[in-house]
């Protein structure tokens, strides 16, 4: 009786069980975050690193967008791209051109291009502000942070330039590229 009495010890099968379940939901979940994150990013970083000065104007565009998954697949992905550290995203410029150039539906590259207005990089907020002005009446959303950057005394004056120029296009002021 004293045998039945006595704990028994844990039971090794179960917690190796237990583990093993918790390793694989574990590796299922990086899998998971690779597909769904870190695979896109790295696809979008290849097709921007790709679209190199040369090809800034004409098919390429186009085509680069076509690779990221059209026009509103693509300003999603190059948004997610800019918003990654700088030691990232080191051609931020050209994703800023590729925004501007995503075609007749470039008002869902809007709010990007407006957040890259803010970078310190005055390349980037040059890009942007021609892609803004590029886009036309349809990026009437971002003609209060182009009054902003136009009317910054702290601000270049080739950026502050381009910014009026922006704002006479979205507002139907100037002629169309």
């Amino acid at each position: 009786m004293a045998d039945q009495d006595s704990p028994r010890p844990p039971d090794r099968s179960r917690r190796a069980v237990i583990f093993a379940t918790v390793g694989i939901v574990v590796i299922m979940g990086l899998a998971v975050f690779y597909v769904a994150v870190v695979a896109p990013l790295r696809e979008t970083h290849a097709v921007v690193r790709g679209f190199t000065a040369r090809h800034w104007f004409g098919e390429a565009a186009e085509d680069a967008v076509a690779r990221l998954g059209g026009p509103e697949r693509a300003a999603g992905r190059l948004a997610t791209y800019l918003r990654l550290p700088r030691w990232m995203r080191t051609d931020r410029d050209a994703a800023v051109v590729l925004l501007g150039r995503i075609g007749p539906d470039a008002k869902c590259a809007v709010p990007a291009l407006v957040k890259a207005l803010g970078y310190s990089d005055a390349h980037v907020c040059m890009w942007a502000t021609q892609a803004l002005g590029r886009i036309g009446p349809a990026a009437k959303d971002a003609a209060p942070a182009l009054e902003r950057l136009r009317d910054d005394p702290n601000e270049e004056q080739h950026i502050r330039n381009a910014a009026a120029a922006a704002l006479k296009k979205i507002r139907g002021e100037g002629e169309q590229e």
